[in-house]
């Protein structure tokens, strides 16, 4: 008797659910309207102006890290047989920490980071921090320029080892690539959103009012994570503006493609290849998964002033938290290993981004905002998700074998129509500029080539 009531109440629940999901999401059938006029920051310039910038970290702020860092308690030791499926054990965290204090030498990174032309200029009440590489311009060949966004917990200096490649003499009797690489709004040296209700929408209008100062109406488009879902709205919003699509986190959210992921559970080598089959059904698998490791995803989409001003005022905090995730989505086996794939990545590149984008200027919260302003139902019910992009854009999806997430390239048209390019790659997840930048820059400038063949600049 008590299954039948729990059992009738589960039922009653998703049916309510699926009424509430047709009834706010299914009647979307427009593009929203964004404000150009709106002032996000704590006041609106009318200062149009670009001005350089360097990061410029203070002595006394890299002795405070240290100094905090050097004051930790001893760590927990992890539980009998296991890895890090509670979490980073002690000893990867003290990796951490050693390489901090002994290997990492703070004045040559900043260098290194400061060796790039960067920029600020105010949109919309916010200074948007951006890096811009302009190509030598020859006669008669086209400008190709390339707008590059990144996720968290990364930063622009992911794209650092792309951009030889990019602006390489190779192709440039053909078209010349002019790269411009802001730091998210909220993220880095960009400043956050002083007024609720700041989402993915809102930011892809910002990126497309930097490119039109810097010259460009037309641009193609890549992003990662966050880069990826800001790219995707600009593209929707705007498609007048994109001259094509890449990214290496495609994924569709529309009520077509969850359908068809449901109807898959019953039928799956109906919808997937069998050799794919496995990363998605059974479902339950993945939503198990997802359970297990979304956990800061919640927090940050509902109370990310909470965790934020935990990461922004502890290092040890800060680093220790965005390991863990950058692990687990390089590859979710890093769970069973004791080290949590330590040796399989570029610690130096994943503590620049840390130490100089997020702990120095302090912007861990505001980071942590922008996942809930995206995942609201307020930010849902704008509808960008549920509205496929024009069939005018010819897009490109690159897929990392160990991507925590996987649709299959029909389910991904369902989003993004007109995909030319559909790679897949293996041993590589989540974030892949960190984990191998030579196969995901090579994938960009096959669509690049792919472009140009097409005639479509």
């Amino acid at each position: 008797m008590a299954f039948k009531s729990i059992l009738l109440v589960g039922i009653i629940l998703l049916v309510s659910w699926c009424a509430y999901y047709i009834q706010t999401f299914l009647s979307i059938r427009h593009i929203p309207e964004v404000n150009d006029d709106v002032c996000w920051g704590n006041e609106c310039k009318k200062d149009t102006n670009i001005y350089p910038f360097r990061i410029t970290v203070p002595k006394r702020d890299i002795d405070d890290l240290l100094l905090r860092l050097n004051n930790t308690r001893e760590f927990i030791p992890p539980l009998e047989n296991t890895q890090t499926q509670y979490g980073l054990n002690g000893k990867v965290i003290q990796t951490l920490l050693n390489f901090i204090k002994n290997e990492y030498n703070f004045t040559e990174r900043q260098n290194y980071l400061n060796s790039l032309p960067q920029f600020k200029t105010n949109i919309q009440g916010i200074n948007v921090h951006f890096i811009h590489i302009r190509s030598k311009r020859q006669a008669n060949v086209p400008v190709v320029p390339i707008l590059m966004l990144h996720g968290w917990p990364s930063s622009v200096t992911e794209f650092y080892e792309s951009i030889p490649k990019l602006t390489s003499k190779e192709y440039r009797d053909k078209f010349s690539i002019e790269l411009v690489i802001p730091s998210l709004i909220g993220f880095g040296y960009s400043d956050g959103a002083s007024k609720p209700g700041f989402g993915a929408a809102h930011s892809a209008n910002i990126m497309r009012l930097l490119m039109n100062r810097l010259g460009y109406n037309k641009f193609v488009v890549h992003g990662s994570d966050w880069g990826a879902v800001t790219i995707t709205a600009l593209a929707t919003l705007y498609p007048d503006s994109v001259i094509g699509l890449h990214s290496n986190f495609c994924f569709s959210l529309r009520t077509v493609t969850i359908l068809k992921t449901l109807l898959g559970t019953v039928w799956p080598r109906g919808f997937v290849e069998n050799k794919y089959e496995e990363k998605i059904y059974p479902f339950l698998n993945q939503l198990r998964f997802l359970f297990y490791e979304g956990a800061y995803f919640h927090l940050f989409g509902t109370k990310p002033d909470t965790v934020g001003n935990i990461l922004d005022s502890s290092p040890l905090a800060l680093i220790t938290y965005s390991f863990e995730k950058l692990s687990v989505g390089s590859n979710r086996t890093n769970v069973f290993s004791s080290t949590a794939g330590l040796e399989q990545l570029d610690l130096t590149i994943f503590i620049d981004s840390i130490l100089f984008y997020y702990w120095f200027p302090q912007k861990s919260t505001t980071a942590a905002r922008y996942y809930c302003e995206n995942m609201t139902v307020r930010g849902l019910k704008i509808g960008l998700h549920n509205i496929p992009i024009d069939k005018k854009i010819p897009c490109a999806c690159a897929y990392f074998e160990n991507e925590i997430l996987y649709q299959p390239e029909e389910f991904l048209r369902d989003k993004y129509p007109n995909i030319i390019q559909y790679n897949t790659y293996p041993s590589i997840g989540h974030f892949a500029a960190i984990e191998n930048n030579k196969i995901l820059t090579e994938d960009i400038m096959s669509f690049v080539i792919k472009l140009y063949d097409s005639k479509l600049f």
